[in-house]
């Protein structure tokens, strides 16, 4: 077998496969939205048409409507999953009644 063969075989054994993961916590429905939302951006970033701006416009909101039902439906499921008798309830209800600390600007 040679060098480079038995190089890259420990290299695979020894380190993690890298998962490909959704950076955004969003459905797969509006990913689309915003490779056309940038798209869109992109084009009336060049020609600065108002017709262009006011396509970039309506997909704006279009996926801010969307992502706020998205969010809304998380937290119903979050809601919903809560039972008292494991104690998740009382758990959730003690992270929001506890006062979050403030988190300071870094000066330097």
């Amino acid at each position: 077998m040679p060098l480079a063969t038995k190089i890259l075989d420990a290299h695979a054994l020894s380190s993690k496969t890298v998962k490909n993961s959704n950076t955004y916590n969003v459905s797969d429905e509006i990913m689309p939205l915003m490779k056309e939302r940038n798209r869109a951006r992109k084009t009336w970033q060049f020609t600065r048409n108002p017709n262009d701006k006011r396509a970039l416009n309506n997909i704006q909101n279009i996926i801010r409507r969307k992502v706020k039902a998205f969010q809304n439906k998380l937290w119903e499921d979050n809601l919903c999953s809560l039972d008292p008798d494991d104690g998740s309830l009382w758990e959730m209800s003690k992270e929001l009644r506890k006062k979050k600390s403030p988190v300071y600007a870094l000066n330097g």
